[in-house]
């Protein structure tokens, strides 16, 4: 679209029986001008956000599925401090947890670690005087412990809330912060009839590359 079109079609339009003064005329002409040239720069100026935009439409990856390859079960990412309620390979509901607040790889009893690996889980209960609410064994081997599951607030600890989320501070179990979190945890077990829970390690690190052919220099010459 050129902008002489534009000022000649303009100019061509007259009110019949009147004439346009030539200063009003001249008017109207800068200001198609101006405004034809606003537009071209606005384009010009955000071209480049929306290349980038696209691109990173096209490029981004999509997160990955916590569930995928566990069916119906509980998953836990230890690196993500995430539990994740699966039905059908999809994720239901996902809670932030806390572990040992020794970590995670327990292999021995009253190590103040939680285990790693794929457990049968028990059938909820309310937790030995309700300091915990509600309690989900995980069996793991005697030879690791017998009282590991997971498990609500503690009792005294209830009022922090949200705050009960900022550290592992649990003797090995898998701890929720809030009293809810837990009874939507248990309801979902009982409901769909769960067995099993995957607590997953936190990735590998990529081994550090090498570098050969370095010459090391001494400090002093």
């Amino acid at each position: 679209m050129l902008i002489g079109s534009h000022i000649a079609e303009d100019a061509s339009e007259e009110v019949p029986g009147k004439e346009e003064p030539g200063l009003a005329r001249s008017s109207r002409m800068a200001w198609w001008a101006v405004t034809w040239l606003a537009r071209g720069m606005s384009r010009v100026r955000f071209a480049p956000i929306a290349l980038i935009l696209a691109v990173g439409t096209v490029w981004a990856v999509p997160p990955k599925n916590p569930c995928a390859g566990y069916g119906t079960a509980v998953v836990v990412q230890t690196a993500e401090h995430e539990l994740h309620l699966c039905k059908n390979e999809a994720s239901q509901a996902h809670y932030t947890v806390v572990f040992g607040w020794k970590g995670v790889g327990k292999a021995r009893r009253g190590d103040r670690k939680t285990p790693l690996g794929t457990y049968r889980l028990g059938r909820p209960r309310p937790s030995a005087g309700k300091k915990f609410h509600t309690f989900i064994p995980i069996e793991i081997p005697k030879r690791m412990g017998s009282a590991v599951g997971i498990h609500g607030p503690h009792r005294a600890l209830r009022w922090l809330g949200a705050l009960g989320r900022m550290a592992d501070v649990t003797d090995g179990c898998i701890a929720v912060a809030l009293v809810p979190e837990i009874i939507a945890i248990a309801d979902f077990v009982k409901r769909e009839k769960v067995s099993k829970i995957h607590i997953l390690p936190k990735p590998a690190a990529a081994p550090k590359r090498e570098t050969r052919g370095a010459v090391s220099v001494p400090a002093t010459l």
